[in-house]
C-alpha cells in the first residue's frame, strides 16, 4: 500500500519540481523548448531519487538505466540536438539514443539468456518504434494544437502517463509502477502550470525526455515484469494521439475545447485498454 512518504517522494516531489521549473524558466525562455526539457527531466529525475534514493553517477543495474535515459533526454532536449539540422541526422540521433536506452535497460540481460544477434534485432525493432514516437512528439508545433486550450496537450500526456503507471504497476513491479507514476506526476505539475497560464505548453521541447523515459519504463516492465507488449504498444499510441485535422485549425472557444476533449477520450480509451490487457496478464495478488 502506498504510504504518505511514498506519495510525497514519488508524486508530490516530481510534480513540484517540474511545475515550478516550468513556471520559472518558461517565461524566461520565451517558450523555447529547452525550458520544457529541463523542467520535465528534472521533475522525473527527482522522482527517481525520491523513490529509490541516490544511486550514484554510474548506473549499476537495469532500472538505473531508466534514469540515465531520462537524463540523456534532458540533455538532448536542452541542447535541441534533434530539433534542428538535416532530417536524416535527427532521425539517426533519435534511433541511436533509443537503441542505447533499449540495450542497457533490457538488451544486455536478454543477451545473457539468448543469442546476441536475435536480441540485437529485437532491440533495433523497439528502437525503431521509439524513434517513430519521438519523431511524432517532436514534430508538433504550436499551430498543430491551436484548436485546443494550451493546457490540453499536457493533460493528454499526463493521462497517457497515468494510464502507463497503472498498467506497469499491475505488471508485478511496484518500483517500476512508482517510477512511471513519477513521470505522470511531473506531467501533472506541468499541466497545473500551463492551466494557470503561468508557463507555455510542453511540446516539442520535452519530447526527448518523454520518449526515452517511456521507452525505458515500458520495456523494463515487459522484460523484467509481466507487462504484455500489446499493453506497451497501446500506451505508446496513447502518447501520440494526433492533433486535429487541418480544417479544425481555426477552431476556438467551445469548438476547440470539444475537439481537445474528443482527443482526450481517445487517449483515455487507449490507456484503459492497456490497463485491461495488463490486468489480465498480471500475477496473482494473493502471492
Amino acid at each position: 500500500m502506498l504510504s504518505l512518504g511514498d506519495a510525497l517522494a514519488g508524486i508530490a516531489l516530481p510534480a513540484a519540481v517540474a511545475g515550478l521549473l516550468l513556471v520559472l524558466l518558461g517565461r524566461l525562455a520565451g517558450g523555447r523548448g529547452w525550458a520544457a526539457a529541463l523542467a520535465l527531466g528534472c521533475g522525473d529525475l527527482a522522482g527517481h531519487v525520491g523513490v529509490r534514493g541516490w544511486r550514484g553517477w554510474v548506473p549499476k543495474e537495469s532500472t538505473d538505466w531508466i534514469g540515465a535515459g531520462a537524463a540523456a533526454g534532458l540533455l538532448v532536449g536542452v541542447l535541441g540536438l534533434t530539433r534542428r539540422g538535416p532530417l536524416a541526422v535527427r532521425l539517426l540521433l533519435r534511433a541511436g539514443l533509443a537503441f542505447a536506452a533499449a540495450w542497457f535497460v533490457a538488451g544486455r540481460s536478454l543477451a545473457r539468456r539468448g543469442e546476441l544477434p536475435a536480441v540485437a534485432f529485437e532491440m533495433a525493432l523497439v528502437a525503431a518504434a521509439a524513434t517513430a514516437v519521438w519523431s511524432l512528439l517532436e514534430s508538433r508545433r504550436a499551430a498543430d494544437d491551436a484548436a485546443q486550450p494550451a493546457w490540453m496537450p499536457a493533460l493528454m500526456l499526463a493521462t497517457a502517463a497515468g494510464s502507463a503507471a497503472l498498467a506497469v504497476g499491475l505488471s508485478g513491479s511496484v518500483v517500476l509502477g512508482q517510477l512511471t507514476g513519477a513521470l505522470a506526476a511531473s506531467l501533472g505539475g506541468a499541466l497545473v502550470a500551463t492551466r494557470l497560464r503561468l508557463a507555455p505548453p510542453l511540446l516539442p521541447g520535452a519530447a526527448p525526455v518523454l520518449a526515452l523515459t517511456l521507452l525505458g519504463l515500458l520495456l523494463a516492465a515487459c522484460v523484467h515484469a509481466s507487462l504484455p507488449p500489446l499493453a506497451a504498444a497501446l500506451l505508446a499510441l496513447a502518447a501520440v494521439v494526433p492533433p486535429p485535422a487541418a480544417g479544425a485549425a481555426g477552431a476556438a472557444g467551445a469548438a476547440g475545447l470539444l475537439s481537445g476533449l474528443q482527443r482526450l477520450l481517445v487517449v483515455g480509451a487507449l490507456g484503459g485498454a492497456a490497463i485491461g490487457v495488463a490486468f489480465q496478464a498480471s500475477p496473482p495478488f494473493d502471492v
